[in-house]
């Protein structure tokens, strides 16, 4: 739900009155004393883990979903999870609809205490584009400082986009000796790095890493 700073109280009702619907909630929860204030956004914990994704440069539904998997666990493993100020709203639809909480509290916990999101260094990710000989993925990994394991599921999920005739403008390189998962084959460090900041997800694109064919 977009926030309405501008208009009436009755504007920003009505507002909230179409989002309780969209989501299965009861319009009538608007005259709730628990909702947020007009300052304030209601939003459902689903709608606001996007929010927090697409905020952090995660704009793939797929990547969003894998994310959203992960982030189910935060309100039971994360400390001082903001509780929903209406946790059992009524329902307009069949099914349970979501409980509703306040996106600013929700805004608030995640600058203190929602797990940052991985980066790699761009200093790495120049060092890497600057070497020229071939290199294996644990030799790619240290320089990255990254473990091999997280460069294999990358390559794979490439693969699989691939595979499934999705492949985005920048993809897993092909290798420069064996075939992807040999235990020994090894990439051009240049195009790995190229590919590294242009996988899903990222929001990393330093100009000195450019076309491998520039």
């Amino acid at each position: 739900m977009e926030r309405l700073d501008m208009g009436s109280p009755e504007h920003v009702r009505k507002a909230r009155a179409e989002w309780a619907r969209s989501v299965g909630i009861d319009p009538l929860v608007v005259h709730d004393p628990r909702m947020p204030d007009l300052e304030d956004t209601p939003t459902t914990y689903r709608e606001w883990a996007k929010l927090w994704c697409r905020a952090r440069g995660i704009t793939d539904p797929d990547q969003i979903d894998r994310r959203w998997i992960t982030m189910q666990r935060w309100p039971q493993r994360r400390k001082a999870f903001p509780e929903p100020l209406i946790p059992n709203p009524p329902r307009a639809r069949r099914g349970n609809p979501p409980a509703i909480f306040s996106q600013r509290q929700l805004d608030e916990w995640a600058v203190e205490h929602a797990p940052r999101t991985h980066r790699t260094d761009v200093d790495l990710i120049e060092r890497l584009d600057s070497l020229t000989e071939p290199m294996t993925l644990s030799a790619i990994a240290r320089v990255l400082n990254l473990y091999p394991s997280t460069l294999t599921r990358a390559r794979d999920a490439s693969l699989q986009r691939i595979a499934q005739g999705e492949a985005r403008e920048v993809e897993v390189p092909k290798p420069t000796a064996g075939a992807h998962g040999d235990y020994e084959v090894t990439y051009h460090p240049r195009e790995w790095a190229r590919f590294w900041v242009h996988r899903p997800g990222q929001g990393i694109h330093p100009a000195r890493i450019a076309s491998s064919d520039s």
